[in-house]
């Protein structure tokens, strides 16, 4: 081993701390140092392509001398306790294509050397202490495909750093305080299968563009300043969404039609919101339903709709609470999901009796019907649910 690279690990190892003792145990000189744990090298060169340290229960800072390690492909030390700010030096790997931080204590701001690193796929460093805007030419990531920053402290305009890395595929920003609104052109995201940013400060509308990510399943943008209308045909040119949560912002229309094309959707949450209009009664399509939350919006109409939702086996949360639905609570709720484990009709305006054979649902622990117009007694074998009313 040359003197500058074993400078460079030992100054690694001296950084860190690891809280089991044989953490470190292989790395002496009686071993070459691709036989180290941690280290894997490339079987023509014995360069070191690979340090991987996740989960060790470590501690202390990155060494800035990891910029040496000019032919690394995958630095991965997530799940430990590291602390310092993110070391400019990264930017020396230009041959880096994942570089996984995520779950520890590192703070301060991405440093603009991390876009001299263009063959980046992969940038994990969720739950950390980062802060600041993201770089301005951070597009300069063209390869980037998977960009995970979720729990941290970023603030700034988010989309129009990345919109044009047309690579991404899934997009995990949540809990930050990104701004901005999402861009007309996300739609030249075709490879987005997941874009979740909750709990952040965007606002404006989704763009009808949105339309063009065919591939994605997840779009998850609840507890952010967005509003009007969601586009009419999103469940005809996203066939392929599962999971859709829209909840606490300031949308409004109809519920769309078009969503119970999506058949294999398991969750749809609009609570929160300004949408009004009837609630269709079609949701027997949505076989893999777990959980459809319309609640605290102006919804109105018959409450009838439940029944179309006892062919949805899998349902485990109804929450309707808080609307300006009518009519008596049929029958049929008794044949809904034996899986159905929370139930919310509070303030609906709903009235008659509870049905007597309410008590099927099994698997029910919390049961929400205060605040409307029912009459009569409760069911005796209602002693079953944990939970009646709150």
């Amino acid at each position: 081993m040359r003197l500058t690279t074993l400078h460079s690990w030992l100054s690694i190892k001296s950084r860190l701390v690891g809280r089991d003792a044989g953490v470190f145990s292989s790395w002496n000189h009686s071993l070459h140092h691709c036989s180290w744990d941690g280290v894997t090298c490339g079987r023509k060169h014995n360069r070191v392509i690979q340090l991987d340290l996740s989960s060790r229960g470590l501690s202390g800072t990155i060494s800035p001398f990891v910029g040496n390690l000019s032919f690394l492909k995958n630095l991965s030390l997530y799940n430990n306790s590291l602390v310092g700010h993110f070391p400019p030096e990264i930017g020396r790997l230009l041959r880096l294509k994942a570089l996984q931080l995520f779950n520890n204590m590192i703070g301060g701001k991405i440093p603009s050397n991390l876009l001299a690193c263009l063959n980046l796929q992969h940038l994990s460093i969720g739950f950390n202490n980062l802060e600041g805007k993201l770089p301005s030419e951070f597009g300069a990531l063209s390869k980037l495909k998977f960009l995970a920053l979720y729990f941290n402290y970023f603030s700034g305009p988010l989309f129009q750093n990345i919109a044009n890395i047309t690579s991404l595929e899934i997009i995990s920003v949540e809990n930050n305080s990104f701004t901005g609104n999402i861009p007309s052109n996300i739609g030249k995201m075709e490879n987005l299968t997941a874009l979740m940013a909750d709990q952040n400060e965007i606002s404006g509308t989704i763009p009808t563009s949105i339309l063009n990510c065919s591939l994605l399943e997840t779009l998850a943008i609840s507890r952010n300043n967005l509003h009007g209308k969601l586009p009419v045909d999103i469940g005809l040119r996203l066939p392929y969404l599962t999971y859709l949560d829209i909840n606490t912002n300031k949308f409004s229309g109809t519920f769309l039609n078009s969503l119970l094309n999506l058949t294999s959707i398991n969750t749809i949450n609009f609570g929160i919101n300004d949408f009004v209009g009837t609630v269709p009664h079609d949701f027997g399509r949505l076989h893999n339903l777990v959980e459809l939350t319309l609640a605290l919006n102006q919804f109105e109409g018959d409450i009838k709709f439940i029944g179309s939702l006892v062919n949805c086996t899998d349902l485990k949360m109804l929450q309707l609470s808080g609307n300006k639905f009518t009519g008596i609570l049929p029958e049929s709720v008794a044949n809904l999901s034996t899986s159905l484990s929370i139930f919310g009709l509070q303030q609906c305006g709903i009235r008659g009796e509870i049905p007597k054979h309410i008590s099927n649902l099994q698997s029910l622990t919390l049961l929400l019907l205060n605040g409307n117009e029912l009459v009569g007694s409760i069911p005796y074998d209602l002693g079953k649910i944990r939970i009646i009313f709150k």
